[in-house]
């Protein structure tokens, strides 16, 4: 108990100054990398905000906070509808504190749109669906698995689209695609209609 209480409060020093949500990391410095606005690592991480959401390391309230600030990214963050793992630094660099560099300095696989920098991975979009579910955001669910079945799923693409901030499969160039995580949708639908709360004690079923 006194280690999860120590992680909680470990938390607190991870939030944007604004307190609307969490960075990607911090430097023993202090500097703070993902907050949306400052001159360097100006990005939005999305990760480790729908993960709190999702598994309820966060309350209620900010909860909502949480989902509230994505919402208001939203035609940056959802600009195809899937969620982006990461919004842009600042002139289309996606990430600009990558071992390589920025987006455009690394080029390739990791300029913003593709692959870690702002590609889709749909295992993302899975755990979105359970902060949705928490949140009362039924709508997202429905365009985002519309989207999955009109655009991958009749077309036999079912590849994570890692291209063109989640437009394109990642083996663009195969007729057929299936990979295991395009499945994390489908699946946390179902895992969504039945949240689970795991207790010391007891375990609670949320319809």
């Amino acid at each position: 108990r006194r280690r999860r209480e120590l992680n909680l409060k470990g938390l607190e020093l991870l939030k944007a100054p604004s307190g609307k949500h969490f960075v990607r990391s911090r430097d023993p410095d202090g500097t703070l990398h993902g907050v949306p606005g400052q001159d360097r690592y100006g990005y939005f991480e999305t990760s480790p905000n729908i993960d709190a959401v999702a598994f309820r390391i966060v309350d209620d309230e900010d909860a909502e906070t949480i989902m509230a600030a994505i919402d208001d990214m939203d035609e940056e963050l959802r600009p195809n509808i899937f969620l982006l793992p990461n919004g842009d630094a600042g002139n289309g660099v996606g990430y600009d504190d990558m071992l390589c560099g920025s987006g455009h300095q690394c080029g390739g696989i990791f300029e913003y749109g593709h692959w870690v920098n702002g590609g889709v991975w749909s295992t993302v979009e899975g755990r979105a669906f359970l902060a949705y579910f928490r949140t009362g955001r039924y709508d997202r669910i429905r365009k985002s698995m519309l989207n999955m079945l009109r655009k991958f799923v009749s077309t036999w693409r079912m590849d994570a689209p890692l291209i063109d901030f989640g437009l394109t499969p990642w083996f663009s160039d195969r007729d057929i695609n299936l990979t295991i995580d395009a499945f994390a949708l489908a699946a946390a639908i179902l895992r969504g209609l039945f949240e689970y709360v795991y207790g010391s004690e007891e375990l609670t079923l949320l319809p």
